[in-house]
């Protein structure tokens, strides 16, 4: 079983690494659903922890449909963590009609090889999820992050079982939104082995405005560590 923590800063990162997280999703802007970071916060994760790091690549807010000079801005973030030493990317798209479009995948795919690659919750937004997984197994990514195609993944939880059980073997699930110690073992009953989560905190200094927001999120290493323990002890069997 794999806990992967989901960050958007390097103490983010290194409190994630603190918790025992088994992997890292490094991103930004997670209030806007995450977008990519910045090629230093890439780099500065790189060499300040050891945990296996995947990058999410979305360059903008919205829907997943993108023309093709956005596609090729994806590649060329591909392409620079694949310089950066980076494990893995975490990428989406879709068409107008909902759809995978599987060549512009697949391209996507060949381009990050040999890093991993993670077809993030686009997928939840999917107009058929059996389709798109079999387009997304097809194009060669490594694993599905998703919700079951609802706004908390425990509300989504008879989809994953059943993607799960159907196409397991071809692809791993990893299970994300409102992830967390409280209710990844009824995950784990039905046979998902990847867990992704935040585990953040706010931090607020006091510091007051009435024009700008003061405060920002972080990652807890106390709620990583306790997911953690609890994927420990489901692994040996006392969970």
């Amino acid at each position: 079983m794999i806990l992967e923590a989901c960050c958007q800063s390097v103490q983010s990162c290194l409190n994630a690494q603190k918790g025992g997280a088994w992997r890292v999703e490094l991103c930004s802007a997670l209030e806007l659903g995450g977008l990519s970071p910045s090629s230093s916060t890439i780099q500065l994760s790189r060499s300040y922890i050891t945990l296996p790091i995947m990058v999410l690549v979305r360059p903008r807010t919205g829907d997943f449909v993108y023309d093709r000079i956005e596609i090729a801005t994806i590649k060329r973030e591909i392409e620079n963590c694949k310089i950066m030493g980076i494990e893995g990317v975490v990428i989406g798209l879709l068409d107008s009609d909902g759809e995978v479009p599987y060549q512009y995948l697949k391209d996507l795919v060949k381009a990050a090889h040999p890093m991993e690659v993670t077809f993030h919750r686009a997928f939840d937004v999917c107009s058929d999820p059996i389709q798109a997984v079999e387009t997304i197994i097809e194009a060669g990514c490594s694993r599905i992050l998703t919700s079951g195609q609802k706004p908390k993944a425990i509300d989504g939880i008879d989809l994953i079982a059943h993607l799960n059980d159907t196409y397991g073997e071809d692809i791993a699930f990893m299970v994300g939104s409102g992830v967390n110690a409280s209710n990844i073992p009824q995950f784990a009953a039905v046979g998902i082995t990847e867990f992704h989560m935040s585990g953040s905190t706010t931090i607020d200094r006091g510091i007051q405005s009435d024009i700008l927001e003061m405060s920002y999120t972080e990652t807890d290493i106390d709620a990583i560590k306790e997911a953690k323990e609890l994927i420990r002890s489901l692994r040996s069997g006392k969970g």
